[in-house]
C-alpha cells in the first residue's frame, strides 16, 4: 500500500500543466513553482537512485528533462529545503553563536555526576533523535494540529479507486481538484479526517468504499525555547515532533528548571501546560502536546522539591506538583521494594524555625497531601524475626523454622529432617522465652511436646561409650592399633586386632598401664605386667589366663622385644680358600681367622699377606692374615 501510494504520489509531479499523464523521463512542462516540498523530496530521491546528488540539482532537473530555466529554480528550491530541514547536528561545530541559536536538536552529552533530580538524568545522558524530516513515516496521532505546508494522501478504496495528495495551502485550505476546498486551518488530524470523509460523502458512495486519510507530508516549524532550560534558543523540526520532542532537543530543563510547568505560549498567552513527568513515569498515558510555528515553550523555575529515601526501587528528588499526595510521590519513586514497611511511612515536615515528623499510614497515603519541603522515608523491615522456633541437638538438620500456632515437637523435627543415628528419642528440653524474654528450662519427651512461639529445642544424643574412650595397642605387634573400648574387652582380643605378636616379642613381660581413678593415690597409673605362653606368636588360639585380663578404657598395652634378639647377619668369604660363599656370624665378636678356619682355609695360592676386606660405607683394607 505504501509503495503504491509513493508512486502515485510521484506520478503527481508529473501531471502538473493540465496534462492527463506525462513520461517519467520527460518534465520539460512541469514548473517547478507548482511543486511541493514533498515533490521535491521524491525528485531528490530519484535522481540519488542515479548516483547524483543534492550538489547536482541542476544536472538531476536536467535529467528529467527540466528546461535550464526551471533547472535553476529546481536548484534553488532543494538549497532552500535543505537548509529548512538542517538541525544542530548538522551545523559545523565552528558556526557562529548567532546561527547555532537559530536552529538545534538533541545532542547527547557525556555528564561525569548525574543529578539525583528526577529526570535530569534523562535529559542529560538519553541519546534522544527528533523527527528531522518532514517525509519521515510517523503515525500521527489524533491531536496533531495540521498548518500550511502539511500534505495528506486521501485514498478511495472499493469499487472506486482514487488516490490523491493534498497540500494545506498558504491560507489553510485543501484542495480536492474538481471537487471541493476545505479550511482545515487550526484543526487536528482527527476532525480533518472527519471533515474530508464527509465531503466525501457527496462524491462517492461510501456503502460500498472506504476512505483512509495519512499524513503524507509534515511541515517544518520554528518554536523558541526560553525560560529554564539547557540551550535555549530558536528550533526548527517537522510538525510531528511533540512539545516534549522540542524540550528534549534542547537539552531539557536546567537544575533549576521545573519538571512539571513547561508553559506553550500562543500569541501570549499561555494555552497549554506541559507536565515532563507524565512522559517520564508513565509514557503509555501521556497526552501529546503539539505546537505550531512561532509557539513559545518556557521552563518555568522549579517548584517544591521532595527527597524520598530508603525502601523503594527509585530513591531520588523529585518535583511535586500541587496538590498531589504520598502516594504519588510514592509512585513516582517506582514503588516499594520488598523489604519495605508497606504498614507506615514517615514525613520530615519543615514546621517554622524545625523539622516535625509526621508518621503516616500507606492506607491514607494517597489523601495525605505533600507539602513544600517534605522530605519522605520509607523504612526498611526490621530483619529480626519474631515468629519462629529452633531445634538443636540430634536431629539432621538443626535450625531455625517458622513457628505456627499449635506446632509440636514431632513435628518441628520432621522439619529438621528426623532423628539423627545418636538421637534419644525419649528425652529432650526446652527453653522457654518468658514476657520479660528471660527463659526457663522444661524436659519434654520431644515425640509430643507442644511448643510456644521461640521455643528452642534441644534433643539430646546417646552417650557413646567407646568413642574416645581408646585402648592403645603398641611395640613388638605387627599392626599397633587403637581400639574404641568396649565393655568386655580383653587382652587376647586387642592383640588380635593388632595381627598378633612379632617373633621378638618378649611374652614374658606383656605390660598394661592403667589410669588411677583413685584421687588419694599419688601414683599417676597402675601397671600390670603379665606372661603369655611362648606358643602365643606360632599360635594365637592358645588360651590363658593372661589373655582373659578384662581391659578398661584409656588402657596402654606394651609389648617389647627381647634382649639381644636379631636376625642372622652374614658375611661373604671368597677368594683363595677352600669353600667360598656365605657364613652366619656365630658371635658378636667372631675373628676373621674363625671365619677363614670355617671356610676350609686357605688354598695353596692364597696371598695371605695381600687379603682384602670390604665393608658398607667404609673404605677398603688391607689385612696380613698371618697376624690377624
Amino acid at each position: 500500500m505504501l509503495q503504491t501510494m509513493r508512486f502515485n504520489r510521484f506520478l503527481a509531479v508529473v501531471a502538473f500543466a493540465a496534462t492527463a499523464a506525462l513520461s517519467a523521463q520527460n518534465l520539460s512542462t512541469v514548473s517547478v513553482d507548482q511543486l511541493s516540498d514533498a515533490q521535491i523530496q521524491q525528485m531528490i530521491a530519484r535522481g540519488k537512485a542515479q548516483g547524483l546528488s543534492e550538489g547536482d540539482a541542476e544536472s538531476m532537473a536536467a535529467s528529467m528533462g527540466l528546461p535550464s530555466e526551471e533547472a535553476a529554480k529546481f536548484k534553488a528550491r532543494v538549497e532552500k529545503l535543505s537548509t529548512s530541514t538542517k538541525t544542530l547536528n548538522e551545523q559545523p561545530a565552528e558556526a557562529p553563536k548567532a546561527k547555532q541559536a537559530a536552529t538545534r536538536s538533541a545532542q547527547s552529552k557525556d555528564v561525569t555526576n548525574p543529578s539525583d533530580i528526577f529526570g535530569m538524568d534523562f535529559f542529560q545522558k538519553a541519546d534522544f533523535k527528533p523527527y528531522t524530516q518532514g517525509n519521515e513515516v510517523v503515525q500521527v496521532p489524533a491531536n496533531y494540529l495540521l498548518g500550511p505546508g502539511d500534505e495528506l494522501t486521501v485514498t478511495v478504496y472499493g469499487s472506486a479507486l482514487v488516490n490523491k495528495t493534498l497540500k494545506v495551502d498558504a491560507r489553510g485550505f485543501l484542495e480536492f481538484p474538481g471537487l471541493w476546498r476545505l479550511n482545515v486551518s487550526g484543526m487536528t488530524f482527527a476532525q480533518t479526517e472527519e471533515a474530508v470523509t464527509k465531503r466525501l460523502t457527496a462524491n462517492f458512495n461510501l456503502a460500498s468504499n472506504q476512505v483512509h486519510t495519512a499524513l503524507n507530508f509534515a511541515r517544518s516549524i520554528s518554536v523558541n525555547l526560553a525560560g529554564e532550560i539547557q540551550k535555549p534558543g530558536t528550533y526548527t523540526l517537522p510538525a510531528t515532533n511533540s512539545a516534549f520532542n522540542f524540550v528534549a532537543a534542547a537539552g531539557g530543563p536546567t537544575e533549576a528548571g521545573s519538571m512539571r510547568r513547561v508553559r506553550v505560549v500562543r500569541g501570549g498567552k499561555t494555552v497549554q501546560t506541559l507536565d515532563l513527568y507524565s512522559y517520564l513515569s508513565n509514557p503509555g498515558q501521556a497526552t501529546l502536546i503539539f505546537v505550531q510555528d512561532g509557539d513559545h515553550l518556557v521552563v518555568e523555575p522549579a517548584g517544591p522539591r521532595s527527597k524520598v529515601e530508603g525502601a523503594v526501587r527509585r530513591p531520588m528528588t523529585y518535583e511535586v506538583a500541587p496538590g498531589e499526595s504520598v502516594q504519588n510521590l510514592i509512585n513516582y519513586a517506582g514503588g516499594f521494594t520488598e523489604q519495605a514497611n508497606t504498614v507506615t511511612v514517615q514525613l520530615r515536615r519543615p514546621i517554622g524555625s524545625q523539622l516535625s515528623l509526621v508518621d503516616v499510614p500507606v492506607a491514607q497515603a494517597a489523601t495525605t497531601e505533600v507539602k513544600p519541603g517534605d522530605q519522605l522515608t520509607v523504612t526498611a523491615l526490621n530483619e529480626a524475626l519474631t515468629d519462629f522456633v529452633e531445634v538443636y541437638g540430634a536431629v539432621r538438620y538443626p535450625g531455625r523454622y517458622a513457628y505456627i500456632q499449635g506446632l509440636t515437637s514431632a513435628q518441628l523435627i520432621a522439619r529438621a529432617g528426623g532423628y539423627s543415628d545418636k538421637a534419644l528419642q525419649s528425652q529432650g528440653y526446652v527453653l522457654r522465652e518468658r514476657s520479660d524474654r528471660s527463659r526457663s528450662k522444661v524436659f519434654v519427651n520431644p515425640t509430643n511436646a507442644a511448643l510456644s512461639n521461640r521455643d528452642h529445642l534441644y534433643v539430646l544424643e546417646n552417650p557413646d561409650l567407646g568413642e574416645g574412650l581408646a585402648i592403645a595397642v603398641s611395640g613388638a605387634v605387627r599392626q599397633p592399633v587403637k581400639v574404641a573400648y568396649a565393655e568386655g574387652l580383653t587382652l587376647g582380643d586387642v592383640l588380635r586386632m593388632a595381627g598378633g605378636t612379632k617373633l621378638d616379642a618378649d611374652l614374658s613381660r606383656v605390660e598394661i598401664s592403667r589410669v588411677n581413678t583413685d584421687a588419694s593415690r599419688k601414683r599417676r597409673a597402675e601397671l600390670f605386667t603379665l606372661e603369655l605362653p611362648e606358643a602365643y606368636t606360632q599360635n594365637p588360639d592358645q588360651q590363658s589366663e593372661a589373655l582373659s585380663f578384662a581391659l578398661q578404657p584409656y588402657d596402654q598395652v606394651v609389648l617389647r622385644q627381647k634382649p639381644n634378639y636379631s636376625l642372622q647377619k652374614l658375611v661373604y668369604v671368597g677368594g683363595e680358600v677352600k669353600y667360598p660363599g656365605y657364613y652366619a656370624l656365630g658371635s658378636y665378636d667372631e675373628r676373621l681367622s674363625s671365619l677363614l678356619v670355617r671356610a676350609g682355609g686357605s688354598t695353596n695360592f692364597a696371598d695371605l699377606s695381600n687379603a682384602q676386606l670390604y665393608r658398607v660405607d667404609a673404605p677398603n683394607v688391607v689385612v696380613e692374615l698371618r697376624q690377624a
